[in-house]
């Protein structure tokens, strides 16, 4: 049965990488996974195979990440022939791969790509096998690094006392007028991914944070809490409010994650 599963999802895999199939990357909240390691190419000895799988059994539980028994959630390292073309160089291709059931808005399960990244090279043929471990080894230096960053326990107080956002809506509004700006209210929850990714990969860019100090009074606030107008509460986070500093009324609304770029244009 764990065979044919294997095989299963390993051909849905190579299916998915191939036709360039690709989801947003969000890694928090990932405690198990089924590992997979597979050899795709004569050119690779399956004796590798053993040598790499204990390389990831070795790094996914230096990252408390559970490995024993069946997951629904597969993890794989492929290593295969990279295609260039007419050359006759060997160039090899090693991805780190993780797949799973998800449910779509319709109520529908399907298999999905939620983690991909990829390395192209050209091995040494005097350390073949060195080169595919080197490949390895830095794919799961990726997953690591944002693995780590993703599952840190930073509260919003950390962030808005790091970020100098306001975290109380009357204070805010106290500033807004005072200054004659605008209130630009972020409104989060403790278990939204997205908000996460808001909060790191763009509210803490400097460009933005800068533009947003300069232009607004920053305000952070948990939805949960409700230290807000009534009339403010949406169920979808994160949601970023232009408030106007005279009504409080909203100039503008943003649903969901706004990487640096969407977000600027937006504000500008």
């Amino acid at each position: 049965m764990k065979q044919l599963f294997n095989t299963f999802i390993l051909l849905l895999l190579s299916s998915a990488l191939y036709a360039g199939i690709g989801t947003p990357f969000i890694l928090s909240g990932i405690k198990k996974v089924y590992p997979v390691v597979e050899i795709k190419t004569g050119n690779v000895d399956q004796k590798l195979k053993k040598q790499i799988q204990k390389i990831l059994l070795d790094r996914l539980s230096s990252l408390g990440i559970e490995t024993k028994g069946y997951d629904p959630r597969a993890f794989a390292i492929l290593i295969s022939r990279a295609p260039v073309g007419s050359s006759q160089k060997l160039v090899l291709k090693t991805t780190l791969i993780m797949g799973e059931q998800v449910k779509r808005r319709d109520g529908m399960e399907v298999f999905a790509i939620t983690y991909e990244v990829g390395d192209i090279y050209e091995p040494d043929m005097d350390f073949f096998e060195d080169s595919i471990i080197e490949s390895v080894e830095y794919l799961l230096d990726m997953f690591e690094s944002q693995y780590q960053e993703e599952n840190k326990v930073r509260s919003h107080k950390e962030f808005s006392v790091d970020m100098a956002y306001q975290t109380d809506f009357r204070d805010a509004v106290v500033q807004a007028k005072k200054q004659k700006k605008d209130i630009l209210f972020v409104m989060v929850t403790n278990y939204c991914p997205w908000c996460r990714k808001l909060e790191k990969q763009t509210l803490q860019d400097k460009e933005v944070n800068d533009f947003i100090h300069k232009n607004y009074v920053p305000l952070l606030l948990n939805r949960e809490k409700r230290e807000f107008p009534k009339e403010l509460y949406k169920p979808i986070v994160p949601v970023v409010y232009i408030l106007d500093y005279k009504t409080l009324k909203p100039k503008q609304t943003m649903l969901g994650f706004k990487n640096k770029s969407d977000l600027l244009k937006e504000l500008h």
